[in-house]
């Protein structure tokens, strides 16, 4: 056979040849592809159903793990239920109370309020007005504001308070060092601390008006 005739025969069968090749790379590339998108639903359908358990799970404790969040006796946990001020405890099956993440925070609101001053009368009934719903938001808005007018007035006070402490811890400090309160009061005024001064200048103004020039 010349070498004329075996030409068109091996271009053809060099064109089969790269048909094959191309199919091949073609499938492989399509069940890559295939791999790919199953591989990502599999990681987008795990992370979906991680994501539904998470928000379904809600977080609880016992009475005595509450407790020791907030430092304070289970005792005071049952007291305040039964005050009303956190209403709707659940119950497990064998009777223990089953605290919940909103019960946390009306907790968190409870000290806070009771910190700032109101009575337990008081947060029963502002707990009240929270668990009656939007209607009662300006009530409550009224009473906090109330509150926090009253809570700086008493921080006022307690500063003073303060200062007054810090200048009678001061005199005994010197009283022990010097043996006597009457050498304290021997001591130059410029030998006290000069914030203290304007304390002592307080105390004689109300106690020793005709020395205060």
């Amino acid at each position: 056979i010349s070498s004329v005739g075996r030409a068109p025969a091996l271009q053809a069968g060099g064109h089969e040849f790269e048909s094959r090749i191309l199919h091949f790379i073609r499938r492989a590339a399509e069940k890559s592809a295939a791999f790919l998108c199953a591989k990502k639903y599999i990681i987008i359908s795990i992370l979906q159903r991680k994501e539904k358990k998470r928000k379904n799970k809600i977080m609880s404790y016992t009475i005595g793990e509450l407790a020791k969040k907030f430092n304070i006796a289970p005792s005071a946990l049952r007291y305040y239920e039964k005050e009303g001020l956190i209403p709707g405890v659940k119950r497990k099956a064998s009777g223990a109370r089953e605290f919940e993440a909103k019960d946390c925070e009306v907790l968190l609101l409870i000290d806070c309020l009771k910190q700032s001053g109101m009575s337990i009368k008081e947060i029963s009934h502002f707990i009240e007005l929270l668990h009656a719903g939007e209607r009662t938001l300006e009530d409550r808005a009224d009473s906090l504001s109330d509150l926090e007018v009253k809570f700086k007035e008493e921080l006022k006070r307690q500063k003073q308070t303060l200062k007054r402490l810090q200048y009678e811890n001061w005199v005994y400090r010197q009283a022990v060092r010097l043996g006597s309160i009457e050498a304290v009061e021997e001591l130059p005024s410029a030998s006290m601390p000069k914030k203290l001064r304007k304390i002592k200048k307080k105390i004689d103004r109300i106690c020793r008006p005709e020395e205060t020039f």
